[in-house]
């Protein structure tokens, strides 16, 4: 995805997952489930989503003042 941004690496905090091992296989097998997006377009129609709302909840702000 194109941004500017770049990751902060800090140490694990606690409580923080250090593995986390996602399989959808057991979906699928029992209840014939299928993602309908891939993760990048999922987050990008989520970030765009919230681009939206941002600049929405930001209009309305600036009609209050």
């Amino acid at each position: 995805m194109d941004t500017s941004l770049k990751p902060i690496y800090t140490e694990p905090r606690k409580g923080d997952i250090v593995h986390s091992y996602l399989d959808n296989k057991k979906a699928l097998d029992v209840l014939g489930w299928r993602p309908e997006y891939s993760l990048e377009d999922g987050l990008k129609e989520t970030i765009e989503y919230y681009k939206v709302r941002y600049v929405e909840d930001e209009v309305a702000v600036m009609k209050e003042k």
